[in-house]
């Protein structure tokens, strides 16, 4: 099969497999976010904070916003169209530097990861981030070798669209960069400072423009307005890139760099160590942020080196492969082996989007009490969903007495609770549902079938005096 076609099958496949998410789930809590930050820009009455720090895919998607803010297929639909661009823009960094072989294993990865089909389905930035985080690492590459003007401002380019759709993407190319200047043109490990057409035409802008934006948005906004709350758990970072990415895909990313580490040419080398220290740098730095209160910690901050991960995996195929024909073998043997490994996470990623459906349950409340109470978490869902409700933010923090004050004070009042793996968000005692099935009726659970270890349950509870 000829490449453009390999190509445009693998497009097909990751089309078929993310347009149903467009309308089939329910619309997330961080994508309810994205609407109003993208309608309200520095206005908006939700959200974590901080679109200035973030503004570029805000700023393009403000127009929809503004005038169909219910349209959630429309607003869903840029992330889809990023998503198969990164499809294709992941086929072109592994081609041009291993080979067509590499690009079907890191392309075809790409089209069934859940992680990858979910950013594509969603109203947020991360299958653009994935999208620029190929384009930079390409550039990159390109220029260190041509040391051409073209390559040099397309490499600024992408650094600034990249950071300005979300600053994590700095912290992974300041890893990709100082990585790819560790590598000499003999293929040594070894200092290389950049060119003096590198620093005049990618670097000292790239510091100029980001500082200088940075440091006027601190002048006029609150460091809590711009960082926000510091949510999400540092232990559980690396859990969960194993997870979300599968182990199978991690560890042939492992064995990938190694063996690119291995290779005694500067090319190969170069890309290894760009991979390694760009992922080492953003996991460490989210860790100790993370630790200190200070970032928020989520394996999505990482998204901009995954294709360079999934590249080395795909290079993977030219280690087991001493002829054109073993490598083919070799890959397409490669390919279906991870596709095999990820197979329960992407069928279960087909049947519930990864993500909590509470639309049954705040639409039973409203056909049977249509001005009621519900105590659910996050609160957003209901304001979005269901606004004549009167809602109620069930988080860590609230107390069991919350709902003995609310059973004096109402006649009856609702509690959508959700549970995942390790059990229902805000409830880390067990005492809230311990309450809830001694004082309220469960009335109804909203699940879809998982085959793998994540689960998403949706349970209301009808509480009464």
């Amino acid at each position: 099969m000829k490449e453009k076609s390999t190509l445009l099958l693998i497009l097909a496949v990751g089309a078929l497999l993310r347009l149903p998410g467009l309308w089939q789930f329910d619309t997330w809590q961080d994508e309810i976010y994205s609407i109003f930050e993208a309608r309200d820009l520095i206005h908006s009455p939700f959200g974590p904070g901080g679109m200035e720090l973030r503004p570029l895919y805000f700023l393009a998607l403000h127009p929809l916003a503004k005038a169909m803010p219910h349209a959630i297929v429309l607003l869903r639909l840029p992330s889809f169209i990023f998503g198969l661009l990164g499809i294709a823009a992941t086929w072109n960094l592994a081609r041009r530097n291993f080979g067509r072989n590499a690009a079907l294993v890191a392309s075809g990865v790409l089209a069934v990861l859940p992680l990858h089909i979910n950013a594509s389905q969603i109203i947020r930035y991360w299958s653009l981030i994935y999208l620029l985080g190929a384009l930079f690492a390409g550039a990159l590459l390109r220029s260190l070798g041509s040391d051409t003007k073209r390559d040099h401002l397309l490499t600024l380019v992408w650094l600034l669209l990249g950071t300005l759709t979300h600053p994590t993407f700095a912290i992974m190319a300041v890893g990709m960069t100082v990585a790819a200047h560790l590598v000499t043109s003999t293929g040594q490990f070894g200092l290389r400072l950049p060119s003096p057409a590198a620093w005049r035409l990618t670097w000292i802008p790239a510091v100029v423009i980001l500082l200088g934006y940075y440091a006027t948005l601190w002048l006029f906004f609150t460091t809590e307005r711009l960082v926000g709350e510091a949510a999400g758990a540092p232990q559980r970072l690396l859990p969960s890139l194993a997870f979300n990415l599968s182990p199978a895909v991690v560890t042939a990313g492992a064995l990938g760099i190694l063996w690119l580490l291995m290779i005694r040419e500067p090319a190969p080398r170069r890309f290894g160590l760009m991979t390694a220290l760009g992922m080492l740098t953003s996991l460490v730095t989210l860790l100790i942020g993370g630790s200190l209160r200070f970032l928020p910690v989520s394996v999505l901050y990482v998204s901009a080196g995954f294709p360079l991960l999934l590249c080395c995996v795909g290079g993977l195929c030219t280690r087991f492969g001493a002829t054109a024909e073993g490598e083919r073998r070799a890959a397409i043997a490669l390919l279906l082996i991870l596709a095999a490994a990820l197979a329960p996470s992407t069928v279960s990623e087909l049947m519930d989007g990864s993500r909590f459906d509470y639309r049954p349950a705040l639409a039973h409340i409203e056909a049977n009490d249509p001005r009621g109470t519900v105590v659910m978490w996050p609160k957003v869902q209901a304001t979005w969903a269901a606004p004549d409700l009167e809602s109620i933010e069930l988080r860590t923090t609230t107390p069991v007495s919350v709902f003995d004050s609310l059973s004096t004070a109402r006649d009856r009042f609702w509690v959508i609770a959700s549970q995942r793996r390790m059990g229902i968000i805000g409830d880390n005692g067990g005492a809230k549902q311990h309450w809830l099935a001694r004082h309220c009726d469960g009335v109804l659970t909203t699940r879809a079938p998982r085959f793998d270890y994540e689960q998403y349950v949706t349970m209301l509870w009808d509480c009464r005096r």
